[in-house]
């Protein structure tokens, strides 16, 4: 099938929980949602100034985040269609959204920051700022009550906030994209040297790399597929 709706490149896609649709974000400024078995998109969200580069629906469908170049984070009513919340206060662009658990959201930006939201609270202000990273954030995944954050820096740091403890790891590449397993017991890491490397969580020793596509200059995220039994990629 192939998805059609957008003027421009589009950035960023993700499925709901039960895989009928499909919310993807572009260069439009556009933020349009499909039911995957039609090429058309059954409802369009506007609210963004700037371009859409990415997007993460909650668990139950009935909510989304997304961010871009205007440097604002947005909380959406997918059927109402309208902007519930508005968060700001990052310096520069959101290249990573993401949903936690405990109405906590997360976004990560070029401004070298992670940081975390309470979506329930009428505060405008942040929960907490990790301000660790020496370049651009790139990629998020919350699991339970740890986050995984890569850098453009090479790294790939595990925050426990709870503990309040951080675990990096050096890749000694810029990093694309990060993942948790389901078990969190290790993690998936795109880097700019065309390499996929599964490292694990607790020691951060490499336990297999996945080789043989080429990419050295865009950010494009891997994944886990048939319970963390295969590996998706690109090149």
């Amino acid at each position: 099938m192939i998805y059609t709706g957008h003027k421009g490149p589009v950035y960023c896609g993700a499925f709901e929980g039960t895989g009928t649709y499909l919310l993807t974000g572009g260069h439009d400024k556009k933020i349009n949602l499909y039911n995957v078995n039609s090429s058309k998109p059954v409802a369009t969200y506007t609210g963004h100034s700037w371009e859409v580069h990415d997007v993460s629906i909650a668990s139950d469908g009935r909510t989304f985040l997304s961010g871009g170049v205007d440097k604002t984070l947005l909380l959406w009513d997918v059927t109402a269609k309208r902007v519930i919340r508005r968060f700001t206060g990052h310096q520069h662009r959101i290249n990573a959204v993401f949903f936690g658990v405990e109405a906590i959201a997360a976004s990560a930006s070029y401004d070298r920051t992670v940081r975390l939201w309470d979506i329930r609270s009428s505060s405008r202000f942040p929960l907490m700022i990790l301000e660790e990273a020496k370049d651009s954030v790139s990629s998020l995944h919350l699991h339970g009550k740890d986050i995984l954050a890569g850098s453009i820096d090479g790294h790939v740091r595990v925050y426990d906030i709870r503990m309040g403890r951080l675990r990096t790891d050096n890749i000694q590449h810029p990093v694309t994209s990060v993942r948790f397993t389901e078990d969190c017991q290790a993690i998936l890491v795109t880097s700019l040297d065309s390499t996929i490397r599964l490292i694990d969580s607790a020691s951060g020793l490499l336990l297999n790399s996945y080789i043989g596509h080429t990419n050295k200059k865009y950010r494009i995220s891997s994944t886990f597929l048939q319970d963390d039994a295969l590996v998706a990629g690109g090149s």
